[in-house]
């Protein structure tokens, strides 16, 4: 590629720039109007870009996710990593370590963009790229106990945990303890029955427990 203006731009868009740093052989030739010539060569480099990359550890709501740096910087140093957590393009958090955490606000999918920058030459010059990614969280169960009270010949009692909610996701086991010692601890059904041999008031709990592993507890007395 060449040109006849005295200060041209060139943009370079080999692919290999991209992920390595290349240096460029660039020639000047000046002619005077007499004819008389002269040529100057210098090597001029065109830095890579990082390759950002993260991996984020799957956690329930309200526990800080870690989100691990797997970047490739190419073969230049690290300048500093950014990360916006929310999706407005502002940085959320600034650093230059491997890891990084956050509490995310609602359960689901979250859209986090993680901005890479680095320093090829001192400080004079930041090159950055960025990744989006979703990161997920799994939702809380709310453990909710239905129950009417009996006798104790009318027995045995009736306890369900069907009106449990959860925002995203399945509740996969609901474990009882029926507050004298018993329990039933494996049970992927809302209902349960127990029967007491004395009279009186006993607190059960029911913990539900999601497929992604988040629990959740409800008390009531009986």
């Amino acid at each position: 590629v060449t040109s006849s203006i005295q200060t041209p731009v060139y943009t370079y868009t080999n692919p290999a720039n991209q992920t390595a740093n290349t240096v460029y052989s660039v020639s000047l030739y000046v002619t005077t109007l007499n004819g008389c010539k002269d040529s100057v060569t210098i090597p001029v480099t065109v830095y890579a870009l990082p390759t950002p990359n993260f991996t984020a550890d799957s956690v329930c709501l309200g526990v800080a996710t870690t989100l691990s740096d797997l970047s490739n910087l190419n073969g230049n140093p690290l300048f500093i990593n950014s990360w916006d957590f929310n999706g407005d393009n502002i940085a959320d958090l600034s650093n230059n370590l491997p890891t990084s955490t956050n509490i995310f606000t609602n359960p689901g999918n979250t859209s986090v963009t993680y901005s890479v920058f680095s320093s090829p030459n001192g400080g004079l010059l930041t090159c950055s790229a960025k990744v989006t990614k979703n990161v997920w969280v799994h939702a809380i169960p709310a453990a909710v106990i239905t129950h009417t009270n009996k006798c104790i010949d009318a027995q045995p009692n009736l306890m369900s945990g069907v009106n449990s909610t959860l925002a995203i996701g399945t509740i996969t086991n609901y474990a009882w303890n029926y507050g004298n010692g018993n329990n039933k601890l494996i049970n992927p059904l809302a209902p349960s029955s127990f029967s007491y041999n004395l009279a009186g008031n006993y607190l059960v709990t029911l913990t539900g427990t999601s497929a992604g592993g988040c629990t959740n507890g409800a008390t009531q007395s009986i």
